[in-house]
């Protein structure tokens, strides 16, 4: 994670930050909390204001921000859908940039999936 100047959210007496200048995408889209609130369970802030108000997220459902700003985490912007609808759905409307360092990450996890997969442990 970027160490630049984070932003930070506080809810439920918990800490959650996020990066805005850091190379990585997801430390500049969403707030996390510490290591130690995320060894308890505690999710991604959009999350925990979905369970705050509706209780779990169910299996196999991704709390959504419905007008696409994962910086908008207000419960009105906030659905739990499935996480087939969820892929479909950006899929669709993902960013240049995000596209593009999808891209560069499965380049960079090929060659390692690949070994794995030839290893014993892989083939077991």
């Amino acid at each position: 994670m970027e160490t630049s100047k984070a932003e930070v959210i506080e809810y439920k007496g918990i800490k959650f930050r996020r990066y805005p200048e850091s190379p990585n995408w997801a430390d500049r889209m969403y707030y996390v909390p510490n290591g130690v609130h995320r060894g308890r369970g505690v999710g991604r802030l959009h999350q925990e204001i979905w369970r705050g108000a509706n209780g779990p997220i169910p299996e196999g459902c991704v709390v959504h921000h419905k007008d696409g700003d994962s910086l908008n985490n207000v419960l009105d912007n906030l659905d739990c859908i499935s996480g087939e609808e969820h892929r479909a759905h950006h899929a669709a409307t993902m960013s240049d940039e995000r596209r593009e360092w999808l891209r560069a990450n499965m380049d960079k996890i090929r060659p390692a999936a690949s070994a794995w997969h030839r290893s014993e442990e892989g083939r077991a």
